[in-house]
């Protein structure tokens, strides 16, 4: 019997922009886009939105499509185990405008991103 090598798939590194939107109500939108126009991002979101949005944080990074929904997947995890995850990416805050949970969040973005990126480990084996 026979056996070949086959080469690993190598994935092509893209650029991302981490975001996070508010509105005047309390909710916080974490999310990731391709888009390098946030602001286009943002007029999408506000068609269906009652309230006015505004971004709040924006990163650009490099990362693989894959690890891309990973590091999101995990920064929605951690951010929901504090705050109430109202629709899809939506968080609720205890009250508008609350400058010291939006920091607690935007830490919890920068430290996921940060984590996750480059942890080639924990992608390829899980938790340790």
């Amino acid at each position: 019997m026979r056996y070949r090598y086959i080469e690993p798939k190598q994935e092509v590194k893209e650029l991302a922009y981490l975001y996070m939107i508010t509105d005047t109500e309390g909710y916080v939108k974490v999310g990731i886009t391709k888009k390098k126009n946030i602001d286009k991002r943002l007029k999408q979101l506000q068609t269906g939105h009652a309230s006015e949005i505004s971004v709040y944080y924006t990163e650009e990074f490099e990362c693989t499509r894959n690890r891309l929904l990973k590091i999101e997947r995990m920064i929605h995890r951690e951010v929901g185990n504090k705050y109430k995850r109202t629709h899809g990416e939506w968080f609720k805050l205890s009250s508008p405008c609350n400058e010291s949970e939006l920091t607690e969040i935007k830490n919890i973005v920068i430290w996921n991103r940060i984590r996750y990126e480059q942890d080639d480990l924990f992608f390829t084996y899980g938790r340790i």
